[in-house]
């Protein structure tokens, strides 16, 4: 397997983990991962798993501004992913 195809299936798998970490100390009022964190990740190619994730969990699924911020990464990721694939 390539390791770059390696690195998006880790990211993806730490991105809906750490949602699903973050729903459950939500309802146990614990520790909370921080929003900046679970953006970051999805910054950084877990948006797959980030909306994943909110489906799966319903969680932050009406959260503002971080729905906002999450949708204008998964906008941008796609502008890139059809720019490549038009060059």
């Amino acid at each position: 397997m390539p390791v770059p195809l390696m690195i998006f299936y880790a990211v993806n798998l730490l991105t809906f983990v750490l949602f699903g970490w973050d729903k459950w100390q939500s309802t146990r009022k614990g520790r909370r991962i921080p929003e900046r964190v679970l953006l970051g990740c999805a910054f950084f190619g877990g948006t797959v798993a980030a909306k994943a994730a909110q489906l799966f969990f319903n969680h932050k699924t009406k959260k503002q501004p971080f729905k906002s911020r999450l949708n204008v990464i998964l906008g941008a990721q796609l502008a890139v992913l059809a720019l490549f694939a038009w060059a």
